[in-house]
């Protein structure tokens, strides 16, 4: 029987996330990385006794990571302390205006229609088909 395997470019958490999903699916899996550790933009650069974290400061959909983490038979409450944040980020603009990216409905409407009018629904249709990529009521996560 010919043995299904794949190589995933990079170790970062996609990369990991990538590899234990096709390795529970029975891939035989190799995992590149280009940097001497993983983490991709979850990792962190250590000089002089300072440590620099070189991406990720927040998570968007902390389920996918939470998932990630219950298949590996763990819970992500006890490696990491998670804090809401709201706004998430601000986007700044040329005419010194702003917009706060926040999860509250609300407040995303009456910034996306004073900026554009119709854009709220616009930025709704994203939100719903980027939820139609994953489905986390299965044992695995599956990307379409």
């Amino acid at each position: 029987m010919n043995e299904k395997s794949v190589i995933v470019i990079g170790s970062g958490v996609g990369g990991i996330a990538s590899a234990v999903f096709l390795a529970r699916k029975g891939y035989k899996v190799t995992v590149l990385e280009k940097n001497s550790s993983p983490g991709g933009r979850c990792g962190q650069i250590i000089r002089d006794g300072y440590r620099f974290d070189v991406g990720a400061t927040m998570f968007l959909i902390p389920e996918l990571y939470e998932e990630l983490f219950s298949s590996l038979g763990e819970n992500i409450k006890d490696h990491l302390d998670l804090h809401l944040l709201d706004p998430m980020y601000r986007i700044h603009f040329e005419d010194e205006s702003y917009l706060d990216f926040t999860s509250d409905l609300n407040k995303m409407q009456l910034q996306l229609e004073s900026i554009e009018s119709g854009s709220f629904d616009s930025y709704l249709h994203l939100l719903e088909e980027g939820r139609k990529n994953f489905d986390l009521s299965g044992k695995y996560l599956v990307m379409s």
